[in-house]
């Protein structure tokens, strides 16, 4: 069983998210608004540090299963950034900004189904909103791919060595596999605490203190961080920071440091 990550390795991923806040907070960008490629880009990159802020904490605190199941969430933005990045970067981003034409289409029906005295406020672009709202056939999906897209389209990119465009399915078939059981009501999410074994007394798991997905809370949250940062930043033409990457090289060193102690 993992132990529960070290104060030291706990306190460099805390200063790494620290810093890159800091650093993104320090660039004074204003989103151009000739697309919506920056806003979207931008929101995602923030998002995926406050999330990684609020991993950071649990495990700090000791609810380390629940952080884990936090990281499917910064993947999952990782994935939407790279398919963002990857290629029709505009037009891409611009469904998925509008598809909150959608949502609100869908939110309407459902107030009308159960609060049928309900009167709403009809917009006055709402005939604007239906058209666009016309081009999500899927209700519950902004992008005619699905996430195993995102990982698996060919990366205009990065390369291998023998020069075949990589792509991220393993990320998607494997870490996001594996942290939809923290996500779900799913058994392998209950063991080992959860589940009372025959005869013993039934208790609520304490949650607090036990010691299992911390350390790869940690190591995958900032690690989604990075990589997301990177192709926002190339996206912008931007180099990514030598700070930041000697900062991230320290935190590595700490994880493997930790493992050998």
């Amino acid at each position: 069983m993992a132990t529960q990550p070290s104060v030291q390795y706990q306190n460099a991923v805390s200063h790494l998210i620290a810093e890159t806040r800091k650093y993104l907070d320090g660039l004074g960008l204003i989103p151009r608004q000739t697309s919506f490629a920056d806003p979207v880009l931008l929101a995602l990159v923030s998002k995926s540090i406050v999330l990684t802020e609020a991993i950071v904490l649990l495990v700090s605190s000791g609810f380390n299963d629940e952080a884990f199941g936090l990281c499917r969430t910064c993947l999952e933005l990782e994935l939407t950034v790279r398919y963002l990045t990857n290629a029709d970067t505009l037009a891409r981003c611009e469904r998925y900004a509008q598809y909150f034409s959608k949502v609100n289409e869908g939110w309407v029906k459902i107030t009308k189904k159960y609060y049928p005295d309900m009167s709403l406020r009809v917009r006055a672009d709402a005939a604007e909103l239906a058209e666009v709202a016309s081009n999500y056939k899927d209700p519950h999906r902004w992008s005619e791919h699905n996430l195993r897209y995102f990982a698996s389209e060919p990366d205009s990119f990065e390369k291998r060595e023998d020069d075949t465009p990589l792509d991220q399915s393993f990320y998607y078939e494997a870490l996001y596999k594996w942290m939809s059981y923290y996500v779900h009501a799913a058994q392998p999410a209950l063991d080992p605490f959860h589940m009372t074994p025959p005869g013993d007394t039934f208790k609520v798991h304490p949650g607090k203190g036990q010691p299992t997905r911390g350390d790869d809370a940690l190591r995958m949250s900032y690690q989604f961080v990075h990589i997301t940062l990177f192709r926002v930043l190339r996206y912008f033409n931007m180099d990514y920071p030598p700070l930041l990457q000697s900062l991230y090289d320290q935190v590595l060193h700490d994880y493997v440091k930790q493992g050998e102690s």
